[in-house]
């Protein structure tokens, strides 16, 4: 049986008003504690996946707009101007994955953050240097 028969089978008998199986019940709700955490966790992982390959889209939108905005610099000086945005989606990514690990899927809303502000960064820039 998979955890999700066994908790099916085993809640009604916990829960029940008289005379409940008090054997089952740190069993069930260990159980059900171990699938939450493993759901919370592939939550998490699909999630992170997906932002990563949408941030690394958008990471090399920013690196061509901030050559475009820059093209009398330095490569390094643009390069910079790249690394350092992409860096903090990054990490908002990770922290925000670790979160919807820990706490559910409130996490998601910092996880795509770091997407939407690299995004909204590039989205600037190109306004900033597109022509009228």
């Amino acid at each position: 049986m998979s955890a999700l028969e066994l908790l099916d089978l085993a809640e009604p008998r916990v829960n029940r008003e008289i005379n409940p199986d008090t054997v089952l019940t740190a069993p069930t709700h260990r159980l059900r504690d171990e699938v939450d955490k493993l759901l919370r966790e592939i939550l998490s992982k699909q999630h992170e996946r997906w932002a990563l390959a949408s941030a690394c889209l958008i990471m090399v939108i920013t690196g061509a707009v901030m050559a475009v905005k820059l093209r009398d610099a330095q490569p390094l000086h643009v390069y910079l101007w790249s690394f350092f945005p992409a860096l903090a989606s990054i990490i908002t990514i990770m922290s925000g994955q670790q979160l919807t690990h820990n706490s559910g899927a409130i996490g998601l809303l910092l996880l795509w953050a770091g997407v939407a502000g690299l995004a909204a960064f590039t989205f600037g820039t190109f306004l900033s240097i597109r022509k009228h």
